[in-house]
């Protein structure tokens, strides 16, 4: 993959608040995608296999936040 798909870790993580509902780190997500697919169609250099890692990261991503969501909620 090369640079043209924006790195999830600095487009989400770093800018969620401990606050932020599940709702907006999910449209966060959704506005950080929709860019990555247009960059996607615009870059020659990128296949399939490039948008299915953004996917799947951002899919994660999700789910890491959920998960530390909970945590704080009911620790261990």
């Amino acid at each position: 993959m090369n640079a043209t798909c924006s790195p999830l870790a600095t487009s989400v993580s770093d800018r969620s608040e401990p606050s932020e509902s599940l709702v907006a780190t999910a449209a966060r997500l959704a506005d950080v995608l929709e860019q990555d697919v247009r960059d996607f169609l615009l870059a020659s250099d990128q296949n399939l296999g490039d948008i299915e890692v953004q996917l799947e990261q951002q899919s994660r991503e999700l789910l890491r936040v959920a998960a530390q969501k909970l945590r704080k909620r009911r620790p261990m």
